[in-house]
């Protein structure tokens, strides 16, 4: 309301993210109030996992000045701060409301080896390390809600462009066909994707790639993020070749495999 103390907070859980930010797009281009009004999202997304007092944490480069509002509380957190790519990289849900030109920051503890897979159960989370996240989480939210001014949005997604304006929509993302089978990361700021597990039997492993490999070329075309592989994996189709070229300790390797398809 007008002349309150705080600004509203709203919580959301979203649907459908894997398959392409389904909940958060339909509530972005639907929302409860005016988008103009939302100042700021924050999302969680994956943070059960800290391992080694880790977190990544995207978007600090989305408001003018974020970068340094942010650090008092991340000093008080004392987690050792791993960034995503500059900007905003993550396939998460706060990709939404960045499209419409409002700063958020995304909170996430990194890939594991059960990540999409069966043996995925509660017991492996780590509630302390979670917990420390979301009470990380609530302190931002609660300062930022009863902060004077309202953040100014800045388009700083990683290519480099810094304006006030929100990102030029981007083709909808779609389910691929195929299945890889690596478990990517996000940390190789633009240097390609990185590959943080390969699973048995798929075709990333008749390929050749290892952990740690960051994979540079798919058929000949650059690829110097997740961004920029997933329509490329997305058009193929099972039965198709790939050639993957990929760095592994600095040298460049080469291998080919025959995709399969989703499930399989």
């Amino acid at each position: 309301p007008e002349n309150a103390d705080a600004r509203s907070i709203l919580f959301l859980g979203f649907s459908a993210e894997e398959w392409g930010l389904l909940g958060s797009r339909y509530y972005a281009a639907n929302p409860i109030a005016p988008i103009e009004d939302h100042v700021f999202m924050f999302n969680m997304d994956m943070i059960g996992r800290v391992t080694d007092n880790a977190l990544m944490l995207g978007g600090r480069t989305t408001a003018e000045g974020l970068d340094a509002w942010t650090q008092p509380f991340l000093d008080e957190a004392d987690f050792d701060l791993r960034p995503l790519p500059r900007g905003v990289f993550g396939r998460s849900d706060h990709a939404s409301f960045f499209k419409k030109g409002v700063p958020c920051l995304f909170f996430f503890s990194g890939f594991h080896d059960e990540y999409h897979a069966p043996g995925d159960v509660s017991t492996l989370i780590n509630r302390v390390g979670a917990v420390r996240v979301a009470t990380l989480c609530e302190k931002m939210a609660l300062a930022m809600a009863t902060e004077p001014e309202r953040p100014v949005f800045v388009n700083d997604d990683g290519t480099g462009r810094k304006t006030d304006q929100p990102p030029a929509a981007k083709p909808e993302a779609r389910r691929t066909n195929v299945r890889f089978g690596v478990q990517p990361g996000y940390t190789t700021d633009g240097k390609g994707v990185l590959v943080e597990n390969v699973f048995p039997g798929t075709t990333a492993a008749e390929v050749g790639l290892q952990a740690g490999d960051i994979m540079t070329s798919w058929n000949g075309t650059a690829i110097g993020s997740i961004e920029a592989w997933m329509p490329l994996l997305g058009s193929a189709k099972p039965g198709d070749t790939v050639t993957v070229t990929y760095l592994r300790d600095g040298e460049e390797h080469e291998g080919t495999g025959t995709l399969k398809a989703s499930g399989k």
